[in-house]
């Protein structure tokens, strides 16, 4: 009969003790029961099929902990046991805690071999690879008054003989905890380019006290390393997923052929713990579920399945000695270059494909030529993401990282979405996690860091392939939950967009940026000198240098137009790490409040009231559009009889309904695919796309195969 841990796993109940649930998502080495999925069949443990696949994969040590007395049992089923035993550094006190399937370190101890662990040195010094499978829930965080990293796992052995010297400083390989500004796990395995070992480390803060979590270390014959650490997810899933990959750290390089003979295999401390060397106490307290030791590096797809990141791979080309390229194979090579951002040569197939589209010599051939180049990965990856990264923040480059602003215009390019959802819509763009093995926590990961979108760039995952839309935008309330976002608008609530111009100052840039990203217009081309000055704030002096003439020709001018639609961003600021609204978030100064002056209203809204007080108090979210007068009205084109209205959504309605909307996305995407801006004389050539673009429905997609395919760009 299974024991209450087993029928709490086999469920998914919480076991009290330790308020963990546990599941298993079907991406692991070895799950907590022993079993492995293979091409999405679970093994059954101990089977003849199960230990076939052991073998195959290099298991030589495994430990379940079934035990509740005796050994901890070496249940490999390779050579002979490596059976460990439990150490008792004070007769008085019970160091462990054991039931079927887990054992609790409640006291610092020991848990070793008696002697070598002489199977695992020798099979991983024959193959100079290493997989180590933890699962574990900590007791505590690594910041604690004992030297770290302290110990999980260690293949280690004291220097001397007389067991008096520590054995921290010769070690095969070690698995543990560590401290630096938050807690981590970290991994050293000793190679002949460096007897003190290569180290590999997560990101702060990724390990978890009392959850269950597994982690996974290997290093390959390459020297290429990677550490795994799993997260649950928002359905109560652990998923894996790779938060280290290191590939030039020569100190990875080499073999295992310095590694000592002698050294013992312990779990929870440091071997040469008890030697009267207080600086020697690594002692980790938690609970152990499986241990699983592999003389073979696991590759990414053996240990995440279908998740894994892409790997790299020579596709051979066979070449047609006779093929003689013509004009139209150097056009096409060229178009995709534009396209794609990534060079081909004119033998590749695709090429052929383009050349005899564009044989025809007619513009809608040129166009599905030009629909075979978006049709590859690298079109989203390079050229789009660098379309989008340049209007990511505040320095528009295309070096700004992957975040959901990015992510959101691949998406919608990639699903032929129009593009005027980009500024009104309820929706983000992320990875689904069945297709990349990246951290998906919604509050975590996405809401509160930019850890989903790193991990994505980070891993090198295929965008175009990888990113799904998920619905609808959310804000965290700053206590653990999350709210749907009350006034969500497409880029410009996404959390990148906030973090670039929401944070401190007064929400002016929001506005500024909005019309430099999405209408192609700097502020000082937007000015009105005349325009009215009934809502520039109070933070605005009159007489700046006791000069009125200085506000009326200078200040006034920018003030007028953009102070009239700051307000649509009156409930929102970004602090913290994650947006705030004022719907949300109750008044006051703590991470989870916001302040608000008047109530309703960000505190930043009316800051420095007393430059002139006389000045225009934002009370609520209601905004104008004063940049309706003279040049402003001819260049904007605004189609909306409308020209006021509540909140971000209808400030993006206002922005996506004008002429001025479709000739920026037009401009930008020339800037993208032509490697240049848009000269005086091309302005014809783009107001002619925009049009079109319009007609087809905002199609983003189309809008770079038509720029790509004139004459402009191609320079014929």
């Amino acid at each position: 009969m299974k024991s209450l841990t087993r029928l709490c796993r086999k469920y998914q109940l919480a076991l009290i003790p330790f308020l963990m649930v546990f599941s298993f998502d079907g991406r692991s080495v070895i799950d907590v029961d022993g079993h492995r999925m293979v091409d999405g069949n679970l093994l059954t443990f101990g089977s003849d099929v199960w230990r076939q696949q052991m073998e195959a994969d290099g298991l030589v040590a495994l430990y379940l902990f079934n035990e509740t007395t005796g050994p901890v049992r070496d249940v490999s089923g390779f050579g002979d046991p490596l059976d460990l035993v439990i150490d008792r550094p004070d007769p008085a006190v019970q160091p462990v805690n054991r039931n079927p399937g887990s054992l609790e370190i409640r006291f610092p101890t020991l848990i070793h071999s008696n002697g070598p662990a002489t199977k695992i040195i020798d099979h991983c010094k024959a193959n100079n690879e290493l997989t180590l499978q933890v699962w574990l829930s900590n007791a505590a965080s690594a910041e604690l008054p004992r030297i770290t990293p302290i110990r999980i796992v260690t293949l280690s052995n004291p220097l001397s003989t007389n067991q008096n010297q520590q054995s921290s400083a010769n070690r095969n390989f070690f698995f543990g905890q560590d401290y630096d500004a938050g807690t981590m796990y970290r991994g050293v395995i000793r190679t002949s380019r460096s007897q003190s070992g290569g180290e590999i480390a997560n990101d702060i803060n990724i390990t978890k006290v009392r959850e269950l979590q597994s982690v996974v270390m290997t290093r390959d014959a390459q020297g290429i390393s990677r550490l795994y650490v799993s997260y649950r997810d928002d359905n109560g899933r652990d998923r894996l997923v790779l938060r280290r990959e290191l590939a030039s750290d020569t100190d990875f390089h080499g073999s295992f052929s310095n590694w000592d003979d002698a050294a013992i295999l312990g779990l929870g401390n440091e071997i040469s713990y008890n030697t009267g060397l207080q600086s020697e106490d690594r002692a980790w307290l938690g609970t152990l579920y499986a241990v699983a030791i592999f003389c073979k590096a696991l590759s990414p797809v053996q240990i995440l399945g279908g998740a894994a990141p892409p790997q790299p791979a020579l596709r051979p080309l066979n070449i047609d000695p006779s093929f003689v390229p013509t004009e139209n194979h150097r056009r096409a090579a060229f178009l995709f270059r534009r396209l794609t951002g990534v060079t081909v040569p004119v033998t590749h197939p695709l090429i052929a494909q383009m050349a005899t589209e564009i044989a025809g010599g007619t513009r809608i051939g040129w166009l599905r030529a030009a629909q075979i180049a978006t049709s590859q990965p690298e079109f989203y990856n390079i050229t789009v993401r660098d379309f989008a990264a340049r209007m990511a923040t505040r320095e528009e480059t295309v070096n700004a990282p992957l975040n959901d602003f990015v992510a959101t215009i691949i998406g919608v390019v990639r699903d032929n979405e129009n593009a005027r959802s980009l500024l009104t819509g309820n929706f983000y763009y992320a990875a689904d996690p069945d297709k990349a093995a990246v951290v998906d926590h919604l509050v975590d990961d996405i809401l509160t860091s930019n850890n989903h979108y790193q991990d994505l760039e980070r891993n090198r995952f295929n965008l175009a392939e990888v990113l799904v839309r998920r619905t609808p935008q959310s804000i965290y309330d700053g206590q653990g939950g999350v709210v749907a976002n009350p006034d969500p608008a497409g880029l410009l609530t996404t959390r990148g967009w906030m973090e670039a111009h929401a944070v401190a100052g007064t929400n002016r840039r929001l506005v500024e940026y909005a019309f430099r990203q999405f209408m192609c217009v700097g502020m000082e081309h937007w000015a009105d000198a005349y325009g009215p000055d009934n809502m520039v704030g109070r933070d605005i002096d009159r007489f700046p240098g006791n000069e009125h003439d200085t506000y009326t020709t200078s200040c006034r001018s920018c003030h007028s137009v953009m102070d009239s639609k700051r307000p649509a961003f009156a409930r929102f600021d970004f602090s913290h790490g994650f947006i705030k609204n004022a719907f949300i978030h109750p008044p006051g100064d703590a991470p989870h409040q916001m302040p608000q002056n008047p109530a309703g209203v960000a505190e930043k809204m009316n800051r420095n009231d007393d430059v002139f007080p006389g000045g225009y108090v934002i009370s609520n979210d209601e905004w104008v559009n004063h940049a309706v007068r003279g040049a402003n009205e001819a260049f904007f084109g605004w189609r909306s009889e409308r020209q006021r209205g509540y909140g971000v959504r209808e400030f993006g309605q206002l922005l996506a309904g004008s002429e001025a909307f479709p000739r920026c996305l037009a401009q930008r995407a020339f800037r993208s695919v032509c490697k240049r801006d848009v000269a005086p004389f091309e302005r014809g050539m783009i107001n002619q796309v925009a049009r079109e673009f319009e007609e087809n429905g905002y199609n983003l997609r189309l809008l770079f195969e038509m720029i790509a395919v004139t004459e402009e760009c191609m320079g014929q």
